[in-house]
């Protein structure tokens, strides 16, 4: 289902990271839609040519790569307000090598263009400098996580999830949960039975 969209609501929704201007807005209005994505869907696949750019307004995205058995391996959350990793770290030539599904019982997610996005970008500093903040969030939260992954305990990995990711761990399935932190579901079962 796609949602009526106005200035504002690009203003708003783009605001929450950095701001930008009408003039900016106006610019991505044509090319943007708002979508409500029903739980389980995909919303990017692993080999797609990259299409759209991507913020969740409402709901949890859950990013995941697959290895040549279909075994899953979820890599990172958004949930609202968040934008998804840019298309520059989630592609190679702009084929996508990542997988993003929706884990919550639906979705409210803002598709830019991408290419337009990219166009609007040229010579338009609070659309760089919008790009540039969610290209540096990203790269943290993955650097930061790489570091939990190899050197935190179990108890500190938990601790951790809830920290950054405050009221998933009530919202969404626990072994997605427990792929993300490197544990087994079990492990992860034990943990959560241990006090907090």
């Amino acid at each position: 289902m796609t949602k009526v969209i106005d200035l504002k609501k690009i203003q708003d929704v783009l605001g929450n990271i950095s701001p930008i201007s009408v003039q900016t807005a106006k610019a991505l209005l044509a090319t943007t839609e708002i979508k409500i994505i029903q739980k389980n869907s995909l919303i990017e696949t692993a080999g797609q040519r990259i299409k759209f750019q991507y913020v969740v307004m409402s709901g949890i995205v859950r990013k995941f790569l697959t290895n040549t058995k279909g075994d899953e391996f979820t890599i990172d959350f958004f949930t609202d307000g968040q934008a998804i990793t840019p298309a520059l770290l989630r592609s190679v030539d702009f084929v996508s090598f990542v997988n993003l599904q929706v884990v919550s019982n639906n979705a409210t997610i803002m598709f830019f263009s991408n290419k337009e996005m990219e166009f609007s970008m040229q010579g338009n500093q609070d659309l760089e400098a919008f790009g540039y903040k969610v290209m540096m969030q990203d790269a943290y939260r993955r650097a930061e996580r790489e570091k939990i992954l190899l050197t935190a305990t179990g108890t500190e990995k938990l601790k951790w999830f809830r920290l950054n990711y405050p009221n998933l761990e009530n919202e969404i399935p626990h072994y997605y949960i427990a792929s993300f932190l490197g544990l087994t579901p079990t492990s992860l079962s034990r943990l959560r039975g241990t006090k907090k």
